[in-house]
């Protein structure tokens, strides 16, 4: 099954998800338990990391969308903050929107200065080349330069998606290792 699928199952089965922090890393956490079939829990179980960083996005989008700065009009604070559901329509593929969508937020904590990126050689403006990335995303015009863009995308991920979604989450979802100490 493939990540649009087993969600869409989930959704199908009125079944309930939501992460669960742990001392070994979150949990997915799907009930009720009767309503998974064995080949709901295998794509679960292979799409969890994926699945655990929706879920995190998600709720650092409801954060960010609910916290308006003092003195901002919130009509105009939320219209900001682009939603999870505007990529996936957009790309039609919930894997494609939420790569997007981790892009869109996280391109503020990737590296600055160049860097490697495995299977692609080095970037020497990372700030050019986010941009670059961007304006084809935006686009969502299908062609072969979306193709290219989500494959760059996908190994940002891989390089850096479990580093940028917890500076993510301790940036806007104020967790324990954001909160400063006395």
């Amino acid at each position: 099954m493939t990540l649009t699928q087993t969600l869409d199952e989930v959704q199908r089965r009125r079944l309930r998800m939501w992460r669960a922090r742990s001392g070994a890393g979150d949990r997915l956490l799907v009930e009720p338990r009767r309503e998974i079939t064995p080949d709901l829990a295998r794509a679960l179980i292979r799409h969890r990391r994926l699945i655990l960083d929706r879920l995190l996005l998600s709720e650092v989008l409801d954060t960010m969308r609910d916290a308006v700065p003092p003195g901002a009009d919130p009509e105009r604070w939320r219209a900001c903050i682009e939603p999870l559901s505007y990529f996936d329509e957009a790309f039609g593929d919930l894997e494609e929107g939420y790569l997007c969508c981790w892009f869109w937020y996280s391109s503020i904590l990737l590296p600055r200065a160049p860097f490697e990126l495995p299977g692609w050689g080095a970037v020497g403006e990372p700030h050019e080349f986010y941009h670059s990335i961007a304006e084809v995303l935006r686009s969502a015009d299908r062609g072969p330069s979306l193709s290219v863009a989500f494959d760059l995308v996908r190994e940002l991920y891989r390089a850096f998606g479990r580093e940028t979604m917890e500076a993510l989450s301790r940036r806007y979802l104020l967790t324990d290792e954001g909160v400063p100490g006395p």
